[in-house]
């Protein structure tokens, strides 16, 4: 299993950070696991990521 993470900031050099509809205790950085067949970098996972954040 292999996961992916991404660091993403705005021009005032501010990181986006997400919390997890599991968790609500807390905040990370948006990420993500690799389904099988994804290649091991983190833009298809981060991507999806973003659009499941986006969608809550």
């Amino acid at each position: 299993m292999a996961g992916a993470g991404a660091i993403i900031h705005d021009a005032a050099r501010r990181i986006l950070l997400v919390q997890p509809s599991y968790r609500t205790d807390t905040w990370e950085i948006p990420g993500g696991g690799l389904e099988v067949g994804e290649r091991t970098r983190c833009k298809q996972s981060s991507a999806r990521s973003r659009r499941s954040s986006s969608e809550r």
